[in-house]
């Protein structure tokens, strides 16, 4: 066998490995079963994850996360979505979603308490750490749960890094994904203490993988920004209210900024807001999920 064989034999085996990994895990906690575990290898394993109710619940779970998750198991097709958890969640919207998505499995986990010595004071921090977590040890996809899903991740799980996309000068980790023990996310872990602030935000979270990849740009690969979180934090109206004319065609999944735009989402109570607003961006983003819903020639909402 010439060295270029050999170097891509070397290639595959690792690549099977890593999935390997991935699905031994899964198996042992009887989140895949046989047939699932005999699917074509891919680089980046066929898994999203979310992460929620890491703080006790007040409110029902929401409609618009509701569509978060669908949306993910409507266009991407997953074997297995993981749905990390602490708190009980509980509301119509939720027991619907157990009908809606059968390859949702709930991950209870221990809520992180310190980052090297430095206190886990905020939820949002907490959050941040378990997402990591989940992706070294699972690999995957991981979405925040105020993503939609708009077009399916494509070639974009045949990447052999960690994926994150730009948010200004930074990177952001509302939407990343990542093989088994990737290295990129190795290298985020063991910089993560030095760099957390429990007093601040994203020093830890969305600053410091920007300043990574700078060092580490064959462990990364960054999408701009228009593929996961344009429009920005600072442009929520242009989700919500503005008038849109199509979905960019960039556009794969959308963060909706959840902490900026609670005052549109919480009257976000069903199917019909997209009737009702039809010409903004989440309308018709909606109503991209509802085409996934509907069997072929069927125009009818199924809602």
């Amino acid at each position: 066998m010439g060295v270029s064989k050999r170097s891509y034999a070397i290639l595959l085996v690792l690549l099977l490995l890593s999935l390997a990994v991935a699905t031994v895990a899964l198996c042992r906690r009887g989140l895949l079963v046989p047939h699932q575990a005999q699917a074509p290898a891919a680089t980046i394993p066929s898994i999203v994850h979310f992460v929620f109710a890491l703080a006790p619940q007040s409110v029902p779970f929401s409609f618009v996360h509701y569509v978060a998750v669908l949306s993910a198991h409507l266009i991407n097709r997953p074997a297995v979505i993981l749905l990390h958890y602490h708190f009980p969640i509980y509301g119509p919207w939720f027991e619907r979603l157990q009908e809606d998505v059968p390859q949702l499995h709930h991950m209870w986990t221990e809520l992180p308490t310190v980052v090297g010595n430095k206190a886990l004071k905020k939820t949002a921090h907490r959050a941040d750490v378990v997402r990591l977590q989940a992706l070294l040890e699972f690999g995957g996809t991981y979405l925040d749960i105020d993503t939609i899903c708009v077009r399916p991740f494509g070639t974009l799980l045949e990447a052999t890094t960690t994926v994150l996309a730009r948010e200004g000068r930074a990177l952001c980790n509302a939407v990343m994904l990542a093989p088994v023990n990737a290295e990129f996310l190795r290298i985020w872990r063991d910089a993560y203490a030095a760099a957390f602030n429990p007093e601040g935000w994203n020093e830890a979270s969305v600053q410091l993988p920007a300043r990574l990849a700078v060092r580490h740009p064959d462990s990364v690969t960054v999408l701009p920004e228009s593929t996961f979180f344009l429009p920005s934090w600072t442009e929520v109206h242009k989700i919500f209210v503005d008038v849109t004319p199509q979905i960019p065609t960039e556009l794969v999944t959308l963060h909706l900024w959840e902490s900026c735009s609670q005052a549109h989402m919480r009257n976000i109570e069903g199917w019909g807001w997209a009737e009702e607003n039809p010409h903004t961006l989440y309308g018709l983003l909606l109503k991209n999920v509802l085409r996934y819903l509907r069997p072929k020639g069927n125009t009818t909402n199924p809602f």
